[in-house]
């Protein structure tokens, strides 16, 4: 059952990370556009992420890092660990 916290905390998430990845979005590969939809965090002890998005298959190692980074910028994960899927929306 979701709660309505988690649905704010998705929302925060969304309202933060969406508009920098609009600013700066994943390289083109193979002359595709990747476009991320949607981001939630699983109910997990591990901080864990799924970003939905149209090609996940595209998504490059250059990229997570960039969306790591932006994660732990914006909220309080140094020294742990951070899982991020792709997956297709």
């Amino acid at each position: 059952m979701r709660t309505a916290n988690a649905g704010s905390k998705t929302r925060k998430l969304n309202d933060v990370l969406l508009p920098l990845i609009e600013r700066q979005p994943p390289p083109m590969y193979k002359s595709k556009q990747v476009t991320i939809k949607f981001i939630q965090q699983l109910p997990v002890h591990v901080p864990t992420f799924v970003f939905h998005c149209n090609l996940p298959q595209y998504i490059r190692p250059s990229y997570e890092r960039f969306l790591e980074n932006r994660l732990r910028e914006n909220w309080r994960f140094t020294g742990v660990p951070i899982r991020m899927y792709f997956r297709k929306k």
